[in-house]
C-alpha cells in the first residue's frame, strides 16, 4: 500500500501537524512529539537493538537524535517505520488516530 508512496503530512492528537518529507522524518518527528508529551519512558516499548543512549552504537546502522540521550536507528522499510509507530500509539492509547497525508 505504501510502496512508492512519500508522507506530506503527520498528524497527531487530532490537532498537531507536522509537515515531513520522508518516512524517517515522520518517524523522528513522531518520536520526538511522544518525548515531549508523553515522557521518555516508552522507551520500554521498543526493541533494544532499535535505539541506544550514546551516539555511535555498533548495532545501529543509521542513526537520528531524538533527546541527548536517545538515539533511534532509522535504516528501516516503510512497513516497520509504520508498524514501530503503530506500536506506539497502541501504547499510550492517543484519543485520535495518528494519521499521514500523502503527496
Amino acid at each position: 500500500m505504501f510502496t512508492r508512496s512519500k508522507p506530506e503530512q503527520l498528524i497527531v492528537d487530532g490537532d498537531t501537524v507536522f509537515n515531513v518529507t520522508s518516512w524517517v522524518s515522520l518517524y523522528v518527528k513522531f518520536l520526538k512529539y511522544v518525548v515531549d508529551n508523553y515522557g521518555d519512558d516508552f522507551k520500554t516499548i521498543l526493541q533494544s537493538n532499535y535505539w541506544s543512549d550514546h551516539p555511535g552504537a555498533s548495532y545501529i546502522r543509521k542513526e537520528e537524535k531524538i533527546t541527548d540521550d536517545f538515539y533511534v536507528e532509522t535504516n528501516f522499510a516503510t512497513i516497520i517505520i509504520i508498524k514501530n509507530i503503530l506500536l506506539i500509539a497502541g501504547y499510550y492509547s492517543f484519543e485520535q488516530p495518528v494519521m499521514v497525508r500523502l503527496k
